[in-house]
């Protein structure tokens, strides 16, 4: 048996208005294991959505090999965090390596983002989240096009999350009226790849929230408690803010009131892959 690993990702642009994006890696893992056993074409897997990751890995190199599959996870689903980007980024470097084969990242990357798109579980591909995911650190991403344009690092900030109850699907996100927001997340992609990171981040929150039904207030509150930081994850319902170690229990606080509060630093560029 082999595994690979992918982490959580939290949004600094949202891609689906502009179709450009931002992310970064968290350190909430996801491990995959992948075993060649069974007949041709045979995938044991809890779900379809890791069996078709498989698949399109598989198929990437010609290959009928039988695989049993299995995932272990830290990442809250549903949420916004890019557990479905983490999943088949996992999935598909895990196969490839049980085949024996290695593949450039951003090469499993573009096969993980096809399965997303293929499946449903994501609007764009989400290869800005995918490519956080994947290889750690900051990114900047064109998603009509699956490039990476940027990469990066952050200062040494904790992740503090905010877990609220309910979830949001894919399938619910109002893709015609986050697109209206285009013209306005222009110019804050911009302030992004100028390197006003944190300032794009919380602009963003801000839109997408608006569009999306949730209440800003609590980026304020963030704001206001110390954070550098914070923002919608995503489609939400998520809230991630970044903060220097000592404001960390200050934005707990405020994040306590919303939901399940968890807390972990940032994943950096990754060299294991």
């Amino acid at each position: 048996m082999v595994s690979s690993t992918s982490y959580a990702s939290a949004t600094i642009v949202n891609a689906i208005g502009l179709g450009k994006g931002g992310a970064f890696a968290i350190g909430l893992p996801l491990k995959a294991n992948v075993r060649l056993e069974g007949g041709p074409s045979e995938i044991i897997a809890e779900n379809d959505f890791l069996k078709l990751c498989a698949k399109k890995a598989l198929a990437q190199l010609g290959s009928d090999s039988g695989l049993i599959i299995e995932v272990s996870s830290e990442i809250p689903i549903a949420r916004g965090l890019g557990s479905s980007s983490a999943v088949s980024n996992a999935v598909v470097s895990a196969t490839l390596k049980a085949l024996g084969e290695h593949l450039p990242p951003l090469a499993v990357i573009d096969i993980a983002v096809r399965a997303s798109i293929e499946a449903g579980v994501s609007i764009t591909g989400a290869f800005d989240d995918a490519a956080a995911s994947f290889l750690g650190g900051g990114v900047l991403t064109d998603n009509t096009e699956n490039q990476l344009l940027k990469s990066f690092e952050l200062p040494d900030y904790r992740v503090m999350i905010c877990v609220p109850e309910e979830k949001l699907l894919t399938s619910s996100v109002p893709v015609e009226r986050m697109k209206l927001l285009k013209p306005f997340i222009s110019p804050v992609w911009d302030m992004a790849f100028q390197g006003r990171v944190e300032d794009a981040m919380v602009l963003n929150g801000f839109s997408y929230s608006a569009v999306l039904g949730y209440d800003p207030k609590v980026i304020i509150d963030c704001l206001d408690a110390g954070a550098r930081a914070a923002a919608i994850a995503g489609k939400g319902p998520a809230i991630v803010a970044l903060v220097e170690r000592a404001r960390a229990n200050d934005v707990a606080s405020v994040l306590e009131g919303h939901g399940k509060v968890l807390e972990c630093g940032l994943v950096r560029k990754r060299d294991d892959i």
